[in-house]
């Protein structure tokens, strides 16, 4: 199992290892962003969104999806939280993740 964590300027990856009741992660490391996502993705005056898939040998799998805009909920600089996610990999197969942003 893979365990990825998603900010504004990095990525962090690490294996997740169960030893009874607990996780520990290994192997983590920090893929910074050659720039940071969020003034591609914050604009108050817009409709503007951010979707986040996985593919681990099964197919495109969507784990998380942001829009933010006029009237939503989230609307005040979501981008400075992190949120995780796990990805199941087949045997055999290499993990990819897509990040598809949209706008209006």
């Amino acid at each position: 199992m893979v365990g990825l964590v998603i900010s504004d300027s990095f990525l962090l990856t690490g294996v997740w290892n169960r030893n009874g009741e607990s996780l520990t992660a290994d192997g983590v490391t920090r893929i910074p962003f050659t720039e940071s996502i969020r003034s591609l993705l914050h604009d108050e005056g817009e409709l503007n969104g951010l979707r986040i898939s996985y593919n681990g040998g099964a197919g495109w799998i969507e784990v998380l999806n942001y829009a933010i805009g006029p009237g939503l909920i989230i609307q005040n600089n979501p981008w400075f939280s992190i949120e995780s996610f796990t990805a199941d990999i087949s045997n055999g197969s290499n993990l990819q993740v897509r990040w598809t942003a949209y706008g209006v």
